[in-house]
């Protein structure tokens, strides 16, 4: 009897220690989900209408709804109210001088010669010169009046990589840009944190309208607008009279990296014209405003403007300030290449008004719409025909064929290009066994003694066997 006990006592024992190993395995296997420290500054950013769950802490700044950047730093939100929700946008749109333009000065660091960009021609100077200039042709009287320059210093929105220095975080890999509001100064948000390592899922690099929707979409937040597609869910925002609660084409929506529209929709150019509409000042003279040349083509022009007094000069993006003394200012051309909007001097006059003389740089501009015909994948050994219509260019004196790619340097060893020089636009490119897996560009360029034209189509490259020598077109 007493043997029986003992085994009794024994097994008890042993089940319990194996039940305690049990809860002790499973509060192992199974931690505890990491909650958001609720602090000052959270509790703010729910008053003003956001969801605790978009709200996600890194080691510098909060990061709501995926690319809206906030301070760590409860003061700088003592302007907001805590019923923002049923405020209007003042608190957290950018300050204007009556119906005078406010110049927001635009830098971009990845467009720097020499900067973190080595591709020639850099990929994001053309996206970032066609957002400037959507944003400032969205509405004809918009009281924000954006001048891209080239110095930092006295810069409003810089535009920078989200690995240099003065970005708070590194952005993740499905993400390509990132800004923040205005702050209560109601200045606009200081910078556009750009990932130049995001791929898309196919891995292939952002396109031109990808690049071009997400500067025009980040300089939206610098400025207070937010997600058109979020904003009436999560609340903190007062919608915007004559627009709907959704909008697909808006260049506001979240994860615009993924839409197909480019540029502003019918209903942005309202929302921008509610917050920002109503100057009247915005001067674009006849050419005889300002005195100089009426064309540029290489070296240096000098312009000066008579019966009024300048304050600044600003100048179209393909345009370097050489020097400046009062009422005149001496440019050259910055690069060799056409720009969308125009080549254009302005005066910003003591008064606020603003006086544009607009230039010709005689590069070439097609007639009609500019595309590449070809393959959009080539094999090892095999050789792709690209062409391009004549027609759409009534004078040139140059066409030259490239292969570049944003992934790899000198991407034009890895291919054998052969150009037709009884049709200039067209041209044969074979694929060499060396060449890396991925996404190319074959562009065309289109010359005169004044500048260049580029048309653009991308490519895939893949591996195959030695034996496919075949041409596709």
């Amino acid at each position: 009897m007493r043997k029986k006990n003992l085994h009794i006592r024994l097994f008890l024992v042993l089940f319990l220690t194996l039940l305690m190993f049990q809860n002790c395995s499973k509060d192992t296997l199974e931690p505890e989900k990491e909650q958001l420290k609720i602090t000052p500054v959270v509790e703010q950013l729910t008053r003003m209408g956001f969801d605790i769950d978009n709200i996600k802490e890194t080691k510098n700044s909060y990061i709501v709804e995926g690319d809206l950047v906030f301070s760590k730093n409860i003061e700088d939100y003592n302007n907001y109210s805590d019923n923002f929700e049923r405020q209007a946008h003042s608190d957290n749109t950018v300050g204007l001088n009556g119906t005078t333009p406010r110049i927001i000065n635009v830098y971009s660091k990845i467009t720097d010669p020499g900067g973190v960009i080595s591709q020639d021609p850099n990929p994001w100077l053309i996206p970032i010169t066609n957002a400037i200039s959507d944003w400032n042709t969205v509405i004809d009287d918009s009281c924000l009046q954006f001048v891209l320059v080239n110095h930092a210093q006295n810069a409003d929105i810089k535009i920078i990589s989200d690995m240099d220095p003065e970005s708070p975080d590194v952005l993740p890999s499905n993400y390509l840009g990132r800004a923040g509001l205005p702050d209560s100064n109601m200045d606009p948000f200081g910078y556009v944190y750009i990932n130049l390592d995001f791929t898309n899922t196919d891995t292939s690099p952002p396109s031109n309208n990808q690049m071009r929707n997400i500067i025009i979409h980040e300089i939206g937040h610098c400025v207070g607008f937010v997600h058109t597609d979020q904003s009436s869910s999560t609340g903190g925002y007062n919608p915007i009279p004559g627009t709907p609660i959704n909008d697909p084409n808006s260049v506001m929506n979240a994860f615009i990296v993924g839409q197909n529209s480019l540029g502003f929709s019918n209903y942005d150019a309202v929302a921008v014209d509610y917050l920002y509409g109503g100057c009247t000042n915005i001067i674009i003279n006849p050419i005889t405003s300002i005195n100089g040349p009426a064309q540029l083509c290489s070296g240096q022009a000098t312009y000066t403007l008579t019966g009024a007094t300048v304050a600044d000069w600003h100048v179209s993006t393909n345009l370097n300030i050489v020097s400046e003394n009062g009422n005149t200012v001496t440019v050259e051309l910055a690069h060799n290449g056409a720009v969308i909007g125009g080549t254009y001097v302005e005066a910003q006059l003591s008064n606020g008004d603003l006086v544009r003389r607009n230039i010709s740089t005689g590069s070439p501009t097609p007639s009609g719409s500019a595309v590449i015909s070809g393959p959009n994948l080539l094999k090892y050994y095999q050789t792709g025909a690209f062409s391009t219509s004549s027609s759409n260019f009534s004078s040139y004196t140059n066409v030259e064929w490239v292969v570049f790619s944003y992934s790899f340097p000198n991407a034009g060893q890895y291919f054998d290009i052969r150009q037709n020089y009884n049709n200039d636009f067209f041209t044969e490119v074979e694929v060499l066994p060396t060449a890396p897996e991925g996404f190319y560009t074959v562009q065309c360029r289109v010359s005169n003694n004044c500048g260049t034209f580029y048309i653009d189509k991308q490519f895939e490259v893949k591996k195959a066997r030695p034996q496919f020598y075949d041409v596709l077109d």
